[in-house]
């Protein structure tokens, strides 16, 4: 309520200011709202909604995920990060080449959207806490989940008017949940990863054939 007399006290006054706090506020809330709307598309299988949502720079980047997942052997796998990992072999695994070689970054997300590869059940989606404006058109927000404070905030960019979620920032969270669970089982991430997406994609025994590893056929 104060920033609303605020606002309306300036006009009074005749003051000709830019009141930060009044446009932030309708900022904020556009941020929250997108980042709901990113759970929710997954959720949904929303993949137009996805794919709105998120910056370009998070569609170039996802579209090189792809190019990884087409042509890319098992030394080149495992040198990505772990959330990287995950995509990569999860498009290996249950995808088809003919179907993934048509496919740009924003192609890629609205195809594993509308087929539930990203549903929340199956990923760790934190919550959004406070939020910080760097400027006009990037801010940054605390995720936290289950009490802890992810060590990199998700980060925002206004894009063609829009606030939109650069989904990268969101990897490094990822990255470190695969880490611990890793450590405590006493396994390979690697072998993490691909135990649970042989297990989620229905493979025998749980196990990645050896083929999952290498370019798609």
């Amino acid at each position: 309520m104060r920033w609303i007399i605020t606002c309306i006290a300036a006009v009074f006054m005749g003051v000709v200011v830019v009141m930060g706090g009044c446009g932030r506020l309708g900022d904020e809330k556009e941020i929250r709202k997108a980042w709901a709307d990113y759970d929710r598309a997954a959720d949904k299988r929303d993949g137009a909604r996805a794919v709105e949502i998120v910056t370009k720079g998070t569609l170039e980047y996802l579209g090189e995920l792809v190019r990884v997942a087409l042509d890319g052997r098992r030394e080149d796998v495992l040198k990505l990060r772990p959330s990287e990992m995950f995509m990569v072999l999860q498009i290996k695994s249950r995808g088809r080449r003919e179907v993934f070689e048509k496919l740009d970054g924003a192609g890629y997300v609205r195809w594993a959207t509308e087929h539930g590869w990203w549903e929340s059940e199956y990923l760790d989606i934190p919550e959004l806490h406070k939020v910080h404006f760097i400027n006009d058109d990037k801010a940054v927000a605390e995720m936290v989940i289950d009490g802890t404070t992810a060590g990199d905030p998700a980060v925002f960019l206004r894009e063609d008017g829009k606030w939109k979620f650069s989904e990268a920032s969101l990897y490094a969270f990822w990255d470190d949940l695969w880490e611990q669970d890793a450590k405590e089982l006493g396994v390979p991430v690697a072998d993490l990863i691909a135990e649970a997406i042989a297990i989620d994609g229905g493979w025998e025994n749980g196990k990645l054939l050896p083929h999952a590893w290498g370019p798609m056929k």
